[in-house]
């Protein structure tokens, strides 16, 4: 939104990054200007970039950009600011990104703005759209540094990126209500992590994680002194009852160890081995502390070591499966892309390609690349 040289500077680079950008401006003389600006012809003829006076457009984009004039003083901004404001606000949907340029989010305006955007739009900012202002210092002149540090904004800000460099992607115009807006073939996923949908999973996992333990300690006690397997030693004559506080003891303390060990992280649900790997860890130390515990403060009955052993191993044995079959569900394809975390590159190296490339050769991996943007200065050759 403004389509003054810095903002045209910004659309285009983004347009080389294989992005679809509309350039929104109020005056129509401005537009018509750039339409014919043989500068953006190109783009304009792929469909990569398009201008318009019609604020309902941000309806149907992901980020929305305000680029403000560098030689406009303060009241000029502010006025500027707050007119776009009013205008883009009915069109703001939830989710959205709205970036604000050249100004600092300490700038006594920032609170008019966020104002303005909340009554217009209906919404709240933080929770139903966010705001993220980059300050002066932070500016560059340079569009490609700019556009580098939007996506990083975007994507710092819970938002995919769609851009890679050097991509090709063929262009389709899309009617939007009447409205002609140039529409990419996407380049890399425009989603983001169900944060949502992972904390339930990480309750659910909890739940069944707490009556997996407590049927696999009835088991080992069964074993243990039901069973009449020839086991070690000569198991005492012992009720179920007597044993109630232990089982207790023993389903708390081990969901204790596997919280602490990060076993219910929802960033490492898709992380099968780590899972497992803690999981094992957790439960050679919840061995450790469950005998040396019972033993030391000679609970009555005195607990028997060869009941905490089995009791180790089945519940080990019963996690360990029951999370197979809950990974195996994780996997599923309409899953697994809600849980995968995004990465975005900035720059690229031979590490990052290595990197990427692990990722891409893993279906089930806990991450997903979301784009690729250039650092400042690197040839456009170093780019995949």
């Amino acid at each position: 939104m403004g389509l003054h040289e810095d903002g045209v500077e910004l659309a285009l680079q983004f347009a080389r990054l294989g992005i679809s950008v509309v350039g929104i401006d109020a005056s129509s003389a401005k537009v018509n200007t750039i339409r014919g600006d043989p500068t953006v012809t190109t783009a304009l003829l792929r469909k990569r970039f398009a201008a318009s006076t019609d604020f309902s457009l941000v309806r149907d984009v992901d980020l929305t950009v305000l680029c403000i004039p560098a030689g406009q003083s303060d009241g000029e901004i502010d006025l500027a600011l707050l007119g776009t404001g009013a205008r883009l606000a009915p069109q703001i949907q939830r989710g959205s990104l709205i970036v604000i340029e050249a100004i600092s989010q300490e700038h006594p305006i920032c609170g008019e703005l966020r104002s303005v955007l909340e009554h217009g739009s209906r919404l709240e900012e933080g929770r139903d759209f966010k705001l993220s202002f980059l300050g002066p210092s932070n500016g560059s002149s340079n569009p490609s540094a700019r556009a580098a540090e939007i996506g990083l904004s975007y994507q710092l800000n819970g938002f995919a990126s769609a851009a890679v460099v050097n991509s090709e992607p063929e262009f389709t115009s899309g009617n939007h209500n009447g409205r002609e807006l140039p529409v990419s073939a996407p380049v890399g996923p425009r989603r983001r992590m169900d944060k949502d949908l992972a904390e339930r999973l990480v309750n659910v996992a909890l739940l069944c994680d707490v009556v997996v333990i407590v049927c696999t300690l009835l088991y080992g006690f069964w074993l243990r002194f039901h069973s009449g397997f020839p086991l070690f030693g000569t198991p005492a004559k012992v009720d179920l009852g007597n044993y109630t506080g232990y089982m207790v003891y023993g389903a708390l303390s081990l969901i204790i160890v596997l919280g602490y060990y990060g076993v219910y992280d929802s960033r490492t649900l898709l992380r099968v081995r780590r899972i497992n790997a803690r999981m094992v860890k957790a439960g050679a130390v919840w061995f450790v502390v469950f005998l040396s515990v019972s033993l030391v403060f000679q609970f009555r009955p005195p607990i028997s070591r060869i009941f905490v052993l089995i009791a180790s191993a089945t519940t080990m044995c019963g996690l360990i499966a029951w999370r197979t079959c809950f990974h195996m569900y994780l996997r599923r394809s309409s899953v697994i892309r809600r849980l995968q975390q995004r990465v975005l590159f900035i720059g690229w190296s031979d590490e990052a390609r290595r990197l990427a490339s692990t990722f891409a050769k893993d279906r089930s991996s806990a991450y997903i690349i979301a784009g690729c943007l250039p650092s400042p200065g690197t040839p456009r050759a170093q780019f995949p």
